[in-house]
Protein backbone atom coordinates (compact mmCIF):
# COMPACT_ATOMS: atom_id res chain seq x y z
CA UNK A 1 0.00 0.00 0.00
CA UNK A 2 1.12 3.34 -0.93
CA UNK A 3 1.81 5.80 1.48
CA UNK A 4 -0.15 8.71 1.79
CA UNK A 5 1.34 11.52 3.83
CA UNK A 6 5.18 12.18 3.06
CA UNK A 7 7.24 12.90 5.67
CA UNK A 8 9.56 16.04 6.83
CA UNK A 9 12.72 14.10 7.02
CA UNK A 10 14.30 10.06 6.32
CA UNK A 11 17.15 8.29 6.93
CA UNK A 12 18.03 7.97 3.14
CA UNK A 13 15.93 9.54 0.28
CA UNK A 14 15.96 8.09 -2.99
CA UNK A 15 14.89 9.83 -5.85
CA UNK A 16 14.09 8.20 -9.02
CA UNK A 17 11.15 5.62 -8.96
CA UNK A 18 12.75 3.90 -12.37
CA UNK A 19 14.25 -0.32 -11.58
CA UNK A 20 17.77 1.59 -9.95
CA UNK A 21 15.54 3.67 -7.62
CA UNK A 22 13.21 1.10 -6.93
CA UNK A 23 15.49 -1.78 -6.50
CA UNK A 24 17.31 0.42 -4.03
CA UNK A 25 14.55 1.53 -2.20
CA UNK A 26 13.31 -2.46 -1.38
CA UNK A 27 17.15 -3.50 -0.77
CA UNK A 28 17.47 -0.47 1.58
CA UNK A 29 14.43 -1.06 3.30
CA UNK A 30 14.73 -4.82 3.87
CA UNK A 31 18.01 -3.92 5.97
CA UNK A 32 16.19 -2.07 7.97
CA UNK A 33 16.68 1.03 7.23
CA UNK A 34 14.40 4.03 6.74
CA UNK A 35 13.65 5.08 3.17
CA UNK A 36 11.47 7.24 1.40
CA UNK A 37 11.40 6.76 -2.62
CA UNK A 38 10.26 9.89 -4.69
CA UNK A 39 9.01 9.30 -8.46
CA UNK A 40 8.08 12.39 -10.38
CA UNK A 41 6.34 10.41 -13.05
CA UNK A 42 2.47 8.65 -11.66
CA UNK A 43 3.33 5.02 -12.38
CA UNK A 44 2.22 3.11 -14.30
CA UNK A 45 4.03 5.08 -17.06
CA UNK A 46 5.10 4.38 -20.23
CA UNK A 47 8.55 3.73 -20.95
CA UNK A 48 10.98 1.97 -23.83
CA UNK A 49 10.29 -1.74 -23.24
CA UNK A 50 12.80 -4.05 -21.99
CA UNK A 51 14.64 -7.60 -22.69
CA UNK A 52 15.75 -8.65 -19.89
CA UNK A 53 19.03 -10.74 -19.19
CA UNK A 54 19.34 -13.83 -16.82
CA UNK A 55 21.90 -12.32 -14.74
CA UNK A 56 18.72 -10.11 -13.26
CA UNK A 57 17.14 -13.04 -11.61
CA UNK A 58 19.88 -13.46 -8.52
CA UNK A 59 19.31 -9.49 -8.55
CA UNK A 60 15.76 -9.76 -8.01
CA UNK A 61 15.47 -12.88 -6.41
CA UNK A 62 18.07 -11.26 -3.31
CA UNK A 63 15.13 -8.32 -2.65
CA UNK A 64 12.17 -10.94 -3.06
CA UNK A 65 10.84 -9.59 -6.14
CA UNK A 66 11.73 -12.76 -8.63
CA UNK A 67 8.31 -14.67 -7.97
CA UNK A 68 6.26 -11.48 -8.63
CA UNK A 69 8.03 -11.06 -11.84
CA UNK A 70 8.13 -14.97 -12.43
CA UNK A 71 4.30 -15.76 -11.97
CA UNK A 72 3.26 -12.42 -13.40
CA UNK A 73 2.89 -13.48 -16.95
CA UNK A 74 5.84 -11.82 -18.76
CA UNK A 75 6.58 -13.37 -22.18
CA UNK A 76 9.24 -15.79 -21.22
CA UNK A 77 12.84 -15.21 -23.05
CA UNK A 78 14.69 -18.89 -23.68
CA UNK A 79 17.51 -17.26 -25.73
CA UNK A 80 18.34 -14.22 -27.85
CA UNK A 81 19.24 -14.00 -31.86
CA UNK A 82 21.77 -11.24 -32.87
CA UNK A 83 22.24 -9.95 -36.13
CA UNK A 84 25.55 -8.18 -36.58
CA UNK A 85 25.54 -8.17 -40.20
CA UNK A 86 22.23 -7.69 -42.39
CA UNK A 87 23.94 -9.93 -45.08
CA UNK A 88 24.42 -12.91 -42.72
CA UNK A 89 22.65 -15.14 -40.59
CA UNK A 90 21.58 -14.20 -37.02
CA UNK A 91 23.83 -15.24 -34.04
CA UNK A 92 21.65 -17.14 -31.69
CA UNK A 93 22.72 -17.82 -27.23
CA UNK A 94 20.47 -20.36 -25.46
CA UNK A 95 19.83 -18.75 -22.19
CA UNK A 96 18.60 -22.61 -21.22
CA UNK A 97 21.54 -24.63 -22.61
CA UNK A 98 23.05 -24.38 -19.24
CA UNK A 99 20.00 -24.63 -16.92
CA UNK A 100 16.03 -24.57 -17.70
CA UNK A 101 15.77 -21.95 -14.88
CA UNK A 102 18.16 -19.69 -16.52
CA UNK A 103 15.48 -17.97 -18.87
CA UNK A 104 14.77 -14.27 -18.46
CA UNK A 105 11.83 -12.77 -20.32
CA UNK A 106 10.60 -9.79 -22.43
CA UNK A 107 8.50 -7.28 -20.27
CA UNK A 108 6.43 -4.36 -20.57
CA UNK A 109 8.27 -1.86 -18.90
CA UNK A 110 5.73 0.04 -17.67
CA UNK A 111 4.29 -2.76 -15.89
CA UNK A 112 7.58 -4.03 -14.74
CA UNK A 113 8.77 -0.53 -13.70
CA UNK A 114 5.21 -0.66 -11.27
CA UNK A 115 5.89 -3.96 -10.27
CA UNK A 116 8.82 -3.12 -8.36
CA UNK A 117 8.02 0.22 -7.18
CA UNK A 118 4.84 -1.46 -5.41
CA UNK A 119 7.44 -3.58 -3.99
CA UNK A 120 9.78 -1.46 -2.49
CA UNK A 121 6.80 -0.43 -0.70
CA UNK A 122 5.63 -3.91 0.35
CA UNK A 123 9.32 -3.87 1.89
CA UNK A 124 8.91 -1.10 4.11
CA UNK A 125 9.81 1.85 2.25
CA UNK A 126 7.93 5.32 2.07
CA UNK A 127 6.94 5.38 -1.87
CA UNK A 128 5.11 8.30 -3.85
CA UNK A 129 4.91 8.61 -7.27
CA UNK A 130 3.48 11.91 -9.28
CA UNK A 131 5.96 13.83 -6.65
CA UNK A 132 9.33 15.40 -8.44
CA UNK A 133 11.83 17.31 -6.91
CA UNK A 134 12.82 20.03 -7.66
CA UNK A 135 16.35 20.73 -5.96
CA UNK A 136 18.54 20.06 -3.09
CA UNK A 137 20.08 22.11 -0.11
CA UNK A 138 23.46 21.52 0.82
CA UNK A 139 25.24 21.94 4.04
CA UNK A 140 28.33 22.68 2.51
CA UNK A 141 29.14 20.32 -0.19
CA UNK A 142 26.58 17.66 1.21
CA UNK A 143 22.97 17.67 0.22
CA UNK A 144 20.80 17.39 3.13
CA UNK A 145 17.09 18.12 2.28
CA UNK A 146 15.08 18.59 -1.09
CA UNK A 147 12.13 20.59 -2.57
CA UNK A 148 9.36 18.28 -3.85
CA UNK A 149 6.24 18.75 -5.40
CA UNK A 150 2.96 16.78 -6.31
CA UNK A 151 1.79 17.44 -9.76
CA UNK A 152 -1.86 15.74 -9.04
CA UNK A 153 -2.66 17.86 -5.59
CA UNK A 154 -0.07 21.07 -6.32
CA UNK A 155 1.08 20.33 -2.50
CA UNK A 156 4.84 21.33 -2.34
CA UNK A 157 7.28 20.78 0.88
CA UNK A 158 10.75 20.08 2.20
CA UNK A 159 12.09 16.46 3.51
CA UNK A 160 15.71 16.61 5.36
CA UNK A 161 17.59 13.21 4.75
CA UNK A 162 20.98 11.70 5.88
CA UNK A 163 22.03 9.69 3.06
CA UNK A 164 20.84 10.32 -0.41
CA UNK A 165 20.32 8.31 -3.45
CA UNK A 166 19.86 9.82 -6.66
CA UNK A 167 18.53 7.29 -9.39
CA UNK A 168 16.73 10.12 -11.54
CA UNK A 169 18.17 8.70 -14.92
CA UNK A 170 20.91 10.42 -17.26
CA UNK A 171 19.87 13.67 -16.49
CA UNK A 172 19.67 13.06 -12.56
CA UNK A 173 19.37 16.49 -10.56
CA UNK A 174 22.95 15.66 -8.64
CA UNK A 175 24.65 14.90 -11.66
CA UNK A 176 23.64 17.87 -14.08
CA UNK A 177 23.27 20.10 -11.22
CA UNK A 178 25.77 19.82 -8.30
CA UNK A 179 28.68 17.55 -9.33
CA UNK A 180 31.42 18.62 -11.68
CA UNK A 181 31.13 16.08 -14.93
CA UNK A 182 34.64 14.44 -15.99
CA UNK A 183 35.74 11.67 -17.78
CA UNK A 184 35.56 7.86 -16.51
CA UNK A 185 38.42 5.96 -14.73
CA UNK A 186 38.78 3.51 -17.40
CA UNK A 187 42.47 3.19 -17.00
CA UNK A 188 45.43 2.63 -19.58
CA UNK A 189 44.17 3.17 -23.17
CA UNK A 190 43.47 -0.34 -25.19
CA UNK A 191 46.32 -1.58 -27.23
CA UNK A 192 45.87 -2.63 -30.88
CA UNK A 193 46.46 -5.94 -29.95
CA UNK A 194 43.50 -5.91 -26.74
CA UNK A 195 40.86 -4.22 -29.16
CA UNK A 196 41.53 -7.13 -31.61
CA UNK A 197 41.25 -9.86 -29.34
CA UNK A 198 37.80 -7.95 -28.37
CA UNK A 199 36.63 -7.52 -31.87
CA UNK A 200 37.18 -11.60 -32.12
CA UNK A 201 35.60 -12.36 -29.22
CA UNK A 202 32.40 -10.49 -30.07
CA UNK A 203 32.83 -12.05 -33.83
CA UNK A 204 32.94 -15.78 -32.11
CA UNK A 205 30.11 -14.80 -29.49
CA UNK A 206 27.44 -14.41 -31.85
CA UNK A 207 28.79 -16.30 -34.52
CA UNK A 208 26.12 -17.15 -37.17
CA UNK A 209 25.11 -20.34 -36.14
CA UNK A 210 21.62 -22.10 -34.95
CA UNK A 211 20.68 -24.83 -32.87
CA UNK A 212 20.60 -27.38 -35.68
CA UNK A 213 24.00 -26.55 -36.46
CA UNK A 214 25.18 -27.16 -32.99
CA UNK A 215 23.71 -30.46 -32.49
CA UNK A 216 25.21 -31.79 -36.01
CA UNK A 217 28.44 -30.70 -34.61
CA UNK A 218 28.36 -31.98 -31.83
CA UNK A 219 27.20 -35.17 -32.83
CA UNK A 220 30.48 -35.77 -35.08
CA UNK A 221 32.77 -33.78 -32.47
CA UNK A 222 34.26 -35.61 -29.27
CA UNK A 223 31.68 -34.38 -26.37
CA UNK A 224 34.71 -32.83 -24.12
CA UNK A 225 35.13 -30.52 -26.97
CA UNK A 226 31.44 -28.71 -26.98
CA UNK A 227 31.03 -29.09 -22.72
CA UNK A 228 30.59 -25.84 -21.68
CA UNK A 229 32.69 -26.94 -18.85
CA UNK A 230 35.42 -27.74 -20.44
CA UNK A 231 38.87 -25.96 -20.50
CA UNK A 232 38.51 -22.58 -22.52
CA UNK A 233 40.17 -23.19 -25.81
CA UNK A 234 41.80 -20.33 -27.64
CA UNK A 235 41.09 -19.68 -31.31
CA UNK A 236 44.55 -21.06 -32.47
CA UNK A 237 44.20 -24.09 -30.23
CA UNK A 238 40.68 -24.83 -32.39
CA UNK A 239 42.04 -24.03 -35.73
CA UNK A 240 45.03 -26.68 -35.04
CA UNK A 241 42.73 -29.19 -33.50
CA UNK A 242 40.41 -29.28 -36.85
CA UNK A 243 42.19 -27.35 -39.70
CA UNK A 244 40.81 -26.53 -42.43
CA UNK A 245 38.41 -30.18 -42.91
CA UNK A 246 35.46 -28.54 -40.90
CA UNK A 247 34.62 -25.20 -41.10
CA UNK A 248 31.59 -25.58 -39.48
CA UNK A 249 32.51 -27.27 -36.59
CA UNK A 250 35.78 -24.55 -36.19
CA UNK A 251 32.75 -21.87 -35.92
CA UNK A 252 30.68 -23.61 -33.44
CA UNK A 253 33.54 -25.14 -31.39
CA UNK A 254 35.20 -20.98 -31.25
CA UNK A 255 31.40 -19.85 -30.05
CA UNK A 256 31.30 -22.59 -27.55
CA UNK A 257 34.64 -21.18 -26.08
CA UNK A 258 33.91 -17.11 -26.48
CA UNK A 259 30.69 -17.54 -23.97
CA UNK A 260 32.68 -20.09 -21.52
CA UNK A 261 34.20 -16.94 -19.77
CA UNK A 262 30.83 -15.60 -19.42
CA UNK A 263 28.40 -18.31 -17.74
CA UNK A 264 29.58 -16.76 -14.70
CA UNK A 265 26.89 -13.75 -15.96
CA UNK A 266 23.83 -16.15 -15.13
CA UNK A 267 24.70 -15.36 -11.41
CA UNK A 268 26.72 -12.46 -10.92
CA UNK A 269 25.97 -11.64 -7.19
CA UNK A 270 28.69 -14.44 -6.64
CA UNK A 271 30.75 -12.15 -8.69
CA UNK A 272 30.75 -9.47 -5.31
CA UNK A 273 32.90 -12.05 -3.36
CA UNK A 274 35.77 -11.57 -5.78
CA UNK A 275 35.98 -8.17 -7.23
CA UNK A 276 37.70 -5.74 -5.46
CA UNK A 277 36.76 -1.87 -6.11
CA UNK A 278 38.88 0.97 -4.80
CA UNK A 279 39.74 -1.64 -2.01
CA UNK A 280 36.71 -3.23 -1.26
CA UNK A 281 33.90 -5.67 -1.62
CA UNK A 282 30.14 -5.83 -2.31
CA UNK A 283 28.22 -8.28 0.05
CA UNK A 284 25.34 -9.48 -0.92
CA UNK A 285 23.71 -10.89 1.93
CA UNK A 286 20.47 -10.04 3.44
CA UNK A 287 21.10 -8.26 6.79
CA UNK A 288 24.98 -7.66 6.03
CA UNK A 289 24.80 -5.81 2.82
CA UNK A 290 27.50 -3.25 2.74
CA UNK A 291 31.39 -3.83 1.75
CA UNK A 292 33.84 -5.52 3.33
CA UNK A 293 37.92 -4.28 3.66
CA UNK A 294 39.33 -5.94 0.72
CA UNK A 295 42.78 -6.96 1.97
CA UNK A 296 40.84 -7.62 5.64
CA UNK A 297 38.03 -9.65 4.43
CA UNK A 298 36.30 -7.77 7.39
CA UNK A 299 33.13 -5.38 7.92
Amino acid sequence: MVIQTLPTSTEILVVGGGPAGSYAAAALAREGFEVTLLEAAHFPRYHIGESLLPSVRPFLAFVGAEESIMNYGFTIKPGAAVKLNQFKREGYTDFIALNPDNGSWNVIRSEFDDLLFRHASKCGAAVFDNTRVAKFQFDGERPVSADWSNASTGIQGRISFNYLVDASGRNGIMSTNAVIQGTADVGKALTEDELQKTMDFCRHLFAPTDPEMHSAVKARLDPTLTSPDAPVMTECEVDRLLGDADEEAKIVLKEINARKPIHTMYNPAENFGVEEHFGFKAVLERGKLGLVTASLGCY
